[in-house]
C-alpha cells in the first residue's frame, strides 16, 4: 500500500458537487463520494469494491469511489464537509485528531473526524537479501537501506522503524525507492533491504525469491512498543505464516496497519448505521477482492485504537453485533 500524502487542497468540481454537507437529497438513493487516493491506486480499487459491495446491500445510499490526492488530503476534505466517507490510514487518523504533524499546523485536531470501519490490514514486510546478515532491524546499521520515496506513509513508517530500533539516519546509507522499484534494486545489490506495506502472500516477493535469497525480519519486543508508540498505538500484531513464502520455514510476527473509513461528525446516524450495516453484512462479497480476504468485524476493525470516537451510528450497529467497546 503505497497512498499519496499530498496536503495541498485540490477539491475538483466532482468531490464539490456531491459534498456531504450539501441539502440532504430527497430522492430513495442519497448520493455519498468515498474518497480513496489517485485513480488506478490501490485505495481507489478498495473504494471501488466498497462502493459496488454497500451499494448491491441497500436502497438508501448510493456510494460514489472518489479520486483524491490521498490519506491526508481526504481527512481534510472531510473535516471540511467535502467528501462523505474517505478512507486513511489510522495513525495518521490519530495524528489529525489530536493536531499531531502533519495537522499541527491548524492549531487545534480535526476534532469533528468519526471512524466508521477499518476496511483492510495492511501486512508490514521489512526484508532483506540473506547474504547482507539483517536479522534484526538494529542489523540495518552499516547498510544500504531503503527508506521509501518521501512523503508517503511508508516513508513515515520507515523512518518510525529506524528509530525504534535505536538508529538514526547517520548509521545507514538511505535510500528513497519507491515499493514498486526496491524488489529489483535488492536483486541488483542496491540495498540490503526494505520495508513495505503489503497483502500476505505479495507477488513481487514470490517472484523475488526465484532469482535472489531473501528474509523476513521479525518486527517483535522493544522495537514493536517503541514502533507501536510512534504510531499512537494504532498497529496491530501480525504473523505471516510460514511457508507464505519460498523458503520461509517459520512464522514472522510483525505488524499490520489499519486502513478505516472515516466520516464526519455530523453525518445523519441512520445512514451511518445503513452504511456500516451494509459493509460489515456483506463480507463475503467483499473477501472476492484480494485486498479485504481474511477481514473479519472484531472490536480492533470496530472501534480503532479507541484515540478517534467512533461515529454514533457505527456504534449503535457494533452494540448490536459484537458488544460495547472494550
Amino acid at each position: 500500500m503505497k497512498p499519496c500524502f499530498g496536503i495541498g487542497r485540490f477539491v475538483t468540481a466532482s468531490i464539490l458537487a456531491i459534498g456531504m454537507l450539501a441539502s440532504a437529497s430527497a430522492s430513495a438513493q442519497e448520493q455519498w463520494s468515498l474518497g480513496t487516493s489517485s485513480t488506478g491506486s490501490g485505495p481507489y480499487r478498495w473504494g471501488a469494491t466498497i462502493a459496488e459491495v454497500v451499494n448491491a446491500a441497500q436502497k438508501k445510499l448510493e456510494i460514489h469511489p472518489q479520486a483524491t490526492a490521498g490519506f491526508n488530503e481526504n481527512l481534510l476534505l472531510i473535516s471540511d464537509g467535502s467528501l462523505s466517507l474517505a478512507l486513511s490510514e489510522a495513525s495518521t487518523v490519530a495524528a489529525a485528531y489530536q493536531g499531531l504533524p502533519p495537522f499541527g499546523q491548524t492549531g487545534k485536531g480535526l476534532k469533528n473526524l468519526r471512524w466508521v470501519a477499518g476496511a483492510i490490514i495492511g501486512v508490514g514486510h521489512c526484508f532483506a537479501r540473506t547474504d547482507a546478515n539483517v536479522k534484526t532491524l538494529k542489523d540495518v546499521r552499516g547498510k544500504a537501506w531503503n527508506l521509501n520515496v518521501k512523503s508517503t506513509a511508508t516513508r513515515a513508517i520507515n523512518e518510525a522503524l529506524i528509530k525504534a530500533a535505536g538508529l538514526s539516519d547517520k548509521d545507514f546509507k538511505g535510500f528513497e525507492l519507491s515499493t514498486g522499484e526496491v524488489f529489483g534494486a535488492i536483486q541488483n545489490h542496491i540495498v540490503a533491504g526494505s520495508c513495505n506495506i503489503l497483502a500476505l502472500g505479495a507477488a513481487p516477493l514470490q517472484s523475488l525469491a526465484a532469482s535472489t535469497s531473501y528474509q523476513l525480519i521479525p518486527v517483535t519486543g522493544e522495537i514493536y512498543d517503541r514502533f507501536s508508540d510512534q504510531m499512537h498505538h494504532s498497529i496491530v500484531q501480525v504473523t505471516i505464516p510460514a511457508g507464505t513464502y519460498p523458503g520461509q520455514k517459520k512464522d514472522v510476527p510483525t505488524f499490520g496497519l489499519v486502513t478505516p473509513i472515516i466520516t464526519n461528525a455530523k453525518m445523519d446516524d441512520d445512514k451511518i448505521y445503513t452504511f456500516t450495516k451494509a459493509f460489515w453484512g456483506n463480507l463475503a462479497a467483499l473477501h472476492k477482492n484480494r485486498a479485504f480476504k481474511g477481514l473479519k468485524l472484531d472490536k480492533t476493525m470496530a472501534f480503532g485504537a479507541g484515540i478517534v470516537p467512533v461515529h454514533p451510528g457505527a456504534l449503535r450497529y457494533y452494540r448490536e453485533t459484537i458488544g460495547e467497546p472494550k
